[in-house]
């Protein structure tokens, strides 16, 4: 009954199914976060960049 406990243990340890899901779903998220990162850092700038040209032209046309 031990014997068999403890070969099953070690089966189970000795499988690297797992942590080759695991290890897919640390990428899968470093993916997402690099993905959300660029996203937000682009669409900082792009909002940035139409404020400024709003400015130049509310300033050229005489607004206030």
């Amino acid at each position: 009954m031990n014997t068999t406990i403890c070969s099953a243990f070690q089966a189970f340890l000795s499988d690297e199914e797992g942590a080759t899901l695991v290890e897919y779903g640390f990428m899968l998220a470093l993916i997402v976060l690099v993905c959300l990162a660029a996203v937000t850092t682009i669409g900082t700038l792009t909002r940035e960049l139409f404020v400024q040209q709003d400015e130049l032209l509310g300033n050229s046309l005489g607004g206030s």
